[in-house]
């Protein structure tokens, strides 16, 4: 089976057996008690994988597994489908298999919910680099940039900020590139449109399902489907040795909250500001530790760019690409760096950072191919001997 944390496997058996019962999604069951599934997590996958083992009438194992196994195979055949129709020269279209592939095992030995911002960044980086064109979107960008925009909050839902990194490169690549300024205000409308559609229906499903457990279970807590955020700032603040936060665990935050106010509800809003208290005071107070622990992570995150990087950083300075498409990966590498620096640089929470940078290596590899095909760079080689051992 797909990698998935224990919580998560729970918590999705329950909202399986809820949604059995009650119908209706988002609907937890766990020994005769409903409660909002995936309470403590992002809704996605609490929505999608019980619809799958229920219509297909799977087990929940198989549905987890076909949730995000599709998920990837659908993702990764849609990006080089992509780079296939942008790199027309073998000796690419080989350089993307291979860098892709290795790229793809690694993140999904991660597995669980951490593999949507990578895959979804693959997919969706791909296309934006062949609708963007040389100087300015091409026509394929009309369907291509609102279709993205439609998936976006999609994956959101699975993984919070999944696409917020591919927003934040369009934009950035949006801002930079030549083009009329109407082609682009309409490229934009139409976004604003697609990405509403998803948004409206799952508020729509939170809402009903909220409604239902106030008639049925009137005590359950609220959820908003949403990740917590105070929660794993302040937790992060462990990743170094500190008097402050003793590590990053669960409990470190829980036991903090609880000689605070006793009563707060996990996750409460009242859990949450206690948090967002505790963690603006240890910043103000202690300015230096903070600086430190954001030092810490932001070594090992030039660490895992230079890793997936690696011969690109020179493919980059060697073969310099137009400005903006750099301006717009570095945009989205800063803003998939801060999950590692504002909670930990583990890998699951650097997949989306690590999507970029291995795409960002493949570019800039590609590029400076462009035009190096394996019979000229054969011919020249040839060439070359011939004339040395001419001498």
């Amino acid at each position: 089976m797909m990698n998935i944390m224990p919580s998560r496997y729970q918590q999705l058996a329950d909202a399986v057996e809820g949604y059995t019962q009650t119908g209706v999604s988002l609907v937890g069951s766990r020994k005769g008690s409903l409660y909002p599934a995936g309470f403590s997590d992002d809704m996605g996958i609490y929505y999608f994988i019980p619809k799958l083992a229920v219509f297909f009438g799977i087990p929940l194992d198989h549905a987890i597994n076909l949730f995000f196994a599709g998920t990837a195979l659908i993702a990764l055949i849609t990006c080089l489908a992509g780079l296939f129709l942008l790199y027309k020269q073998v000796n690419q279209r080989i350089t993307a298999l291979v860098i892709l592939s290795a790229a793809s095992c690694i993140a999904l030995r991660n597995g669980d919910v951490y593999i949507i911002p990578f895959f979804f960044s693959l997919a969706a980086l791909s296309w934006v680099l062949y609708a963007a064109g040389k100087q300015e979107p091409g026509k394929s960008a009309y369907l291509v940039f609102p279709i993205i925009a439609f998936l976006l909050p999609i994956a959101n839902t699975v993984r919070s900020h999944s696409g917020t990194g591919i927003l934040v490169f369009i934009i950035t690549l949006f801002l930079a590139a030549k083009g009329k300024t109407g082609k682009k205000a309409i490229i934009v409308l139409a976004m604003l449109i697609a990405g509403l559609g998803p948004t409206l229906f799952f508020n729509h499903v939170v809402h009903v399902r909220n409604e239902y457990l106030k008639q049925r279970a009137p005590m359950s807590p609220v959820s908003d489907g949403e990740h917590p955020f105070w929660h794993s700032v302040y937790i992060g603040l462990g990743f170094i040795d500190n008097p402050y936060v003793e590590k990053y665990l669960d409990e470190v935050a829980i036991e903090k909250v609880r000689s605070v106010n006793p009563k707060a509800r996990f996750l409460s809003p009242e859990y949450s500001e206690i948090l967002r208290q505790e963690t603006v005071k240890i910043v103000r107070e202690h300015p230096q530790f903070v600086f430190m622990n954001l030092a810490a992570k932001a070594g090992v995150i030039a660490l895992y760019f230079i890793l997936f990087m690696n011969v690109g950083l020179a493919a980059a300075c060697a073969w310099r690409k137009p400005w903006p498409i750099d301006l717009a990966f570095w945009a989205g590498l800063s803003v998939n760096s801060l999950f590692g620096l504002l909670v930990v640089p583990y890998p699951n929470y650097l997949l989306g950072f690590i999507a970029f940078a291995s795409l960002y290596c493949l570019v800039s590899i590609n590029h400076g191919l462009a035009g190096i095909t394996v019979r000229a760079f054969t011919k020249k080689l040839f060439l070359g001997r011939r004339h040395i051992c001419a001498e």
